[in-house]
């Protein structure tokens, strides 16, 4: 894997961890996070045709500091454009948050939702979960941390603000747990989950088949990943590639490891430089979007912009394009 640093400019966001971030356009958004000291409330675009950065200003209802949250990007087929859903995580008074919040990246106005259960009122508690966005269902979460390791799996219907709780079935459904990642691969219909925490570190590696709501365990064989927790994963074709993270020890890992579904093998990925990593943040860069820094003949590639997280030493805000070659 080729790690590349895109040196920026501008009013750039402080250091932090877990924050949510998505490409819209050229435009890399970061929302949320914590630094270390606080927990962040704060939304910032970096232009990656210039890779300058800027604080947005937003209108609206925006949420409130957010950390371990999910938002997500939500490609609305009908008005043919894409917004920013967020919910759920922890503010600096320690309570988790449940509101929908919408952002119109156009206009940069939130609008606030009330999300019910179908039986009821929503859960009180969302954090430490993962979510992501699935062009069939909707937002899908699984797990979470709210008081004790979860893995159950809900789904939000946008157009009625209803979760639904999905009843996953297969031969291995995973572990209730927290600080997982999660992944999906809408070509193949299904997400992928690897890893977390449920009291120790994990590594296992399981996908949910998103039509029939089924779990299959995968049992890889190869340089299989260490035990962590606060990884990123991205799926590309049949494969999904494992970067960074923290285990028992407390080191933070930059070992990327990729497993081919195909063969049923894990393999330890070559890097160009160590890039240690724990609580950053991982989103696809979609083909024909070129930061500076690339020949244009490398737009066909897929790559990942990775943000911030926490380095071993201190909380980053740095950006890094991962590619293969």
């Amino acid at each position: 894997m080729y790690w590349t640093h895109l040196r920026c400019s501008g009013d750039a966001p402080s250091g932090r961890s877990h924050a949510f971030t998505c490409v819209v356009g050229a435009r890399h958004f970061v929302l949320g996070g914590y630094s270390g000291s606080h927990v962040c409330d704060d939304l910032f675009s970096l232009d990656l045709n210039n890779s300058h950065w800027s604080k947005v200003t937003v209108r609206g209802d925006p949420p409130c500091e957010a950390n371990r949250h999910t938002s997500m990007l939500w490609h609305e087929c009908l008005q043919k454009q894409e917004f920013l859903v967020s919910f759920g995580g922890n503010s600096k008074s320690q309570f988790f948050r449940n509101p929908i919040h919408i952002l119109d990246p156009r206009t940069m106005r939130w609008v606030r939702n009330e999300a019910t259960w179908l039986h009821g009122s929503w859960p009180s508690y969302a954090g430490e979960h993962s979510g992501k966005w699935d062009l069939q269902r909707g937002p899908i979460v699984f797990g979470a941390d709210d008081g004790e390791y979860s893995n159950t799996l809900q789904a939000l219907d946008m157009r009625s603000m209803k979760w639904m709780l999905i009843h996953a079935g297969g031969s291995m459904v995973p572990s209730p747990r927290c600080l997982h990642a999660t992944a999906i691969d809408e070509e193949r219909r299904r997400m992928v989950v690897f890893g977390g925490f449920d009291g120790t570190y994990l590594n296992d590696l399981y996908s949910l088949d998103l039509d029939t709501c089924a779990f299959t365990q995968h049992h890889g064989e190869g340089q299989v990943p260490k035990k962590v927790s606060g990884a990123q994963i991205a799926v590309e074709d049949d494969s999904v590639t494992v970067h960074g993270g923290v285990g028992c020890s407390g080191i933070v890992t930059h070992h990327v490891y990729k497993m081919d579904f195909a063969v049923n093998k894990w393999e330890h990925q070559r890097s160009s430089v160590d890039l240690p990593r724990t609580g950053h943040s991982f989103c696809s860069w979609r083909p024909g979007m070129r930061p500076n820094g690339f020949r244009k003949d490398e737009g066909h590639l897929m790559r990942w912009l990775a943000f911030g997280g926490h380095d071993g030493e201190g909380y980053t805000a740095d950006v890094h394009i991962a590619r293969y070659s």
